[in-house]
C-alpha cells in the first residue's frame, strides 16, 4: 500500500470510532410514543375528544381524537405518562400512570363514562282566575 491509501484508511478507522464510540447529544435520546383510542360505554369510538397528556400529574401536551377516536403523543422521554380525556355528554376520565419506554410504544384505551343529564324546566306563573260571584 502506498502511504496516501494508508493514511485514507487510518482516517476512515479514526472517524469511524469517534462517531461510534462519542456520546450521543442528549437531543439524540430514545423517544417513545403513547397512543390509544377512546369509547363510550357501548365500545363506540369518540371523535373529536380533547385529550391531555400528564407527566408528574402537570399537563404537557394536548391532541384531539380522530374520526376514528384515536390520539397519539411521540418523541417522549422514557418515563410515567397518564392521559385526562374531555369531550361533549360524557364526563372527565383521567387514567392510571402507564410507562412508556425510550424506543418504544405504549397504548392506553380510555373509556369515557356518561355525563350526568341535566334539564331544568321554568314554568311561567299562573295566573289565578277566580269565578267571580255574583
Amino acid at each position: 500500500m502506498t502511504i496516501i491509501k494508508l493514511r485514507i484508511l487510518t482516517l476512515h478507522a479514526t472517524l469511524l470510532c469517534v462517531l461510534i464510540f462519542s456520546p450521543r447529544p442528549a437531543s439524540a435520546a430514545p423517544q417513545g410514543t403513547l397512543h390509544g383510542r377512546v369509547t363510550d360505554p357501548l365500545g363506540a369510538v369518540v371523535p373529536g375528544a380533547s385529550v391531555a397528556l400528564l407527566a408528574n400529574n402537570h399537563e404537557t401536551e394536548h391532541a384531539q381524537t380522530t374520526a376514528e377516536g384515536v390520539y397519539e403523543f411521540s418523541g417522549l422521554e422514557a418515563g410515567r405518562y397518564s392521559v385526562r380525556v374531555q369531550a361533549s355528554g360524557f364526563g372527565s376520565e383521567t387514567s392510571a400512570s402507564v410507562f412508556v419506554p425510550g424506543e418504544g410504544t405504549t397504548q392506553l384505551d380510555v373509556m369515557l363514562r356518561l355525563g350526568t343529564l341535566r334539564e331544568e324546566m321554568e314554568f311561567p306563573p299562573r295566573e289565578h282566575k277566580h269565578p267571580s260571584r255574583r
